[in-house]
């Protein structure tokens, strides 16, 4: 908005705002917060919305889902309408995924006809090691 008068003072004032928009990031829950994991470890997958999206999608990689077909989530926001929407999702990854092979989440937001799709911005998930490995058995 502008302002001004006849005297010469002016008033400037600016807001920016958003249309849609989609922003998603990946972590282990232990440190460091890297993006390598072991196999069996959790994770959180944080994604942020902006400009009412209608619905999110979490797609984790094919290899993962066939151990564990709860992995992949729908997050639906028709009923509960916000301009900004922020989710997070805890994650195991499975205990057999295949080792030493690099794997992409993808995020998608639908808002009427568009659609955005995102991969966190670390968008690569390492396995490697299993935590099984780690577990010590002792007999006496």
């Amino acid at each position: 908005g502008y302002a001004s008068d006849h005297v010469g003072n002016e008033s400037r004032i600016c807001y920016g705002t958003t249309e849609f928009a989609l922003e998603s990031s990946v972590k282990r829950i232990l440190e460091p917060q890297e993006p390598v994991f072991k196999c069996g470890e959790s994770g959180i997958l944080t994604f942020t919305t902006w400009g009412y999206a209608d619905r999110v999608e979490v797609i984790f990689p094919e290899c993962m889902t066939a151990l564990d077909p709860t992995l992949n989530k729908v997050y639906d926001y028709t009923e509960s309408q916000g301009y900004r929407k922020t989710e997070e999702l805890e994650f195991m990854v499975p205990l057999y995924t295949p080792e030493n092979q690099t794997q992409e989440i993808t995020v998608r937001a639908f808002k009427g006809d568009k659609r955005l799709e995102d991969h966190p911005t670390i968008s690569v998930i390492g396995v490697s090691g299993n935590v099984l490995d780690e577990l010590r058995t002792r007999l006496r």
